[in-house]
């Protein structure tokens, strides 16, 4: 190569790498630029997001303690309702031995009824003339 070729060529390489250095300086400033951009939009996203947040805890809070409060409520619910049921087993009982004691005082009635008038029918017949 000569010497005007070998000029050119570091003429080409110096000015492609100052175009290179140029190009990147200004990539890193429009990056720069867009992230300062950018930064109120995070910012405010942030906020959103955490206010969002905050919103979702009290919300799961309250429906937490809803929720704990109707649990509750069926807890009362089914002991007033096993103690009805109690109850009503207990009056139950209670009727049915009622109801054997009654037919039994009626059965022995009976049976002495019976007994008082065949023994009377007897001593009856046996004193008559």
């Amino acid at each position: 190569m000569t010497r005007e070729n070998e000029q050119i060529l570091t003429a080409i390489q110096s000015l492609s790498q100052s175009l290179r250095s140029e190009v990147q300086t200004e990539i890193q400033s429009f990056r720069v630029e867009i992230q300062d951009q950018l930064q109120p939009f995070r910012t405010e996203i942030q906020a959103e997001l955490l206010s969002s947040k905050t919103d979702m805890q009290i919300e799961f809070q309250s429906f937490k303690r809803d929720v704990q409060a109707e649990v509750q409520s069926i807890k009362v619910d089914r002991q007033a309702t096993d103690e009805s049921l109690k109850a009503e087993v207990k009056r139950w009982d209670d009727r049915f031995f009622k109801f054997a004691e009654d037919s039994t005082n009626r059965s022995n009635t009976l049976i002495a009824s019976a007994t008082i008038s065949v023994i009377a029918g007897v001593v009856l017949i046996l004193s008559r003339p």
